[in-house]
């Protein structure tokens, strides 16, 4: 087979049945898998086979690479106790499909999508003017601080503030 690949393989893939458990390269199974096995795989297939082969090929949520990379970065920020990091991963993991498999069942539960940030003006067509503020916050010092202190009056702590343009 020496068809045109896709620009972002360099070369044609290894032969799959010599190379498969021996240094098979990933892009290389997902070309197979994605690229080329629905056309090698028509009429050797049943139908009904084949045409859920395809369908595996819509959902690259499910085995894109920025999206796995994603997952595994926000389930390792979820991760509370290092001391047993598998045990928590785990914990998460199930935790996330109990979650997903309700919103699912009862999409009411998902709370109402969040409006604009106050300040913010909706330019139309998903374009949206964001008032400008620090990013941080930060403890006021000096004339400023003792103002605020004066003005919050005895046992209130100074707070952190941010400034607005």
């Amino acid at each position: 087979m020496t068809a045109v690949y896709l620009s972002s393989f360099d070369r044609k893939p290894c032969n799959i049945a010599e190379k498969l458990n021996t240094g098979y390269k990933t892009w290389e199974f997902q070309l197979h898998t994605f690229g080329l096995g629905p056309a090698l795989l028509y009429n050797v297939l049943p139908e009904p086979y084949w045409k859920n082969y395809c369908k595996l090929k819509g959902p690259p949520i499910c085995y894109a690479q920025w999206t796995m990379e994603r997952t595994i970065g926000n389930l390792r920020q979820e991760i509370r106790q290092p001391s047993c990091p598998y045990a928590n991963l785990s914990q998460e993991g199930v935790q996330r499909c109990q979650v997903n498999t309700l919103l699912s069942i009862m999409p009411e539960l998902d709370g109402p999508a969040k409006g604009l940030p106050t300040g913010a003006v909706d330019l139309g067509d998903g374009f949206t003017l964001l008032r400008k503020r620090d990013r941080y916050t930060f403890s006021p010092v000096g004339g400023a601080a003792q103002a605020i202190l004066n003005y919050l009056g005895d046992g209130h702590p100074l707070p952190h503030i941010k400034h607005w343009a």
